[in-house]
């Protein structure tokens, strides 16, 4: 119904501009990211910033389609909701990101992978959360590479053993080389076999037979 409303509002009066947002005037580093002191808005903000942005990529196929303006605005809220749950941190935004990591499309799982890859950077333990999610997102009848390699990534540096079972099926996966999950898991086993595999010339031939001594 909003986009019906919408719609006929633009006809009546003319194409509606998208408000301005906050974040968009934060301090940004040397590599454009904003200053997470800045976040200061409860979770709830953030949280419903990537909600309007998945439910904007839901929309009808019906429903007249949106001025680009507004695609990149809903994009922009998408981004900035990641950076604020990352910067309120896992105490406060955990159960967010969990929800999101079951999220029906992949761009909600992303998200939530993502938050938790840079939560993972500052310390946080996060190896049961990353398994399961790894877990799930491997098993689901449609697996989203970007998700599924950033996971990995986490287990890696959780130095995660429960994880080898999981990350011998991905390496073992014929399909595993689209989008070079492959790669992934061979560094995620070197991180926690404590060598570098991906420097070898047979990487992933290393990778097996550590695997393999291992009884996996």
């Amino acid at each position: 119904m909003d986009h019906i409303l919408r719609w006929l509002r633009s006809i009546l009066l003319g194409a509606e501009k998208p408000p301005d947002l906050e974040e968009a005037h934060y301090p940004r580093d040397a590599s454009g990211a904003p200053d997470l002191t800045c976040f200061t808005r409860p979770v709830e903000h953030y949280t419903r910033y990537i909600d309007d942005y998945l439910e904007s990529l839901e929309a009808p196929r019906a429903a007249p389609p949106r001025a680009r303006e507004w695609q990149v605005y809903e994009y922009q809220k998408y981004v900035f909701g990641q950076w604020g749950l990352i910067a309120r941190g896992s105490s406060e935004a955990l159960p967010t990101v969990l929800r999101l990591l079951r999220h029906r499309i992949p761009e909600g799982r992303q998200a939530a992978s993502g938050v938790l890859d840079a939560w993972s950077d500052g310390g946080t333990a996060l190896e049961e959360s990353a398994l399961a999610a790894a877990e799930k997102e491997l098993a689901g009848p449609d697996t989203d590479i970007e998700t599924l390699s950033t996971l990995i990534g986490i287990l890696g540096r959780e130095r995660s053993e429960a994880s080898l079972p999981l990350l011998a099926r991905v390496l073992r996966d014929p399909n595993s080389r689209n989008g070079d999950v492959d790669w992934c898991s061979i560094e995620a086993i070197g991180d926690i076999a404590g060598q570098k595999f991906v420097r070898e010339a047979e990487a992933k031939q290393a990778a097996e037979r550590w695997l393999q001594q291992r009884g996996l």
